[in-house]
């Protein structure tokens, strides 16, 4: 099985911080590497929140488009 790529993910954004740079709202980190890789060094395994940004699945209705 394919893992996920974070920037896919609608968990998956971009802090603005230098140091912290990736962060996923799922899990409520921020990583200099990209989310995935930091829960799975902790030790979690594969990340199991992605959930994509394509399927229109659960929270789909975008709040800019009006």
């Amino acid at each position: 099985m394919e893992k996920p790529l974070c920037r896919n993910c609608r968990h998956y954004f971009i802090t603005y911080d230098r140091q912290l740079p990736y962060g996923c709202r799922r899990y409520g980190i921020k990583s200099k590497d990209v989310p995935s890789k930091a829960v799975e060094s902790a030790g979690s395994g594969e990340c199991q929140g992605f959930e994509s940004k394509a399927t229109g699945s659960v929270g789909s209705a975008n709040p800019r488009s009006k």
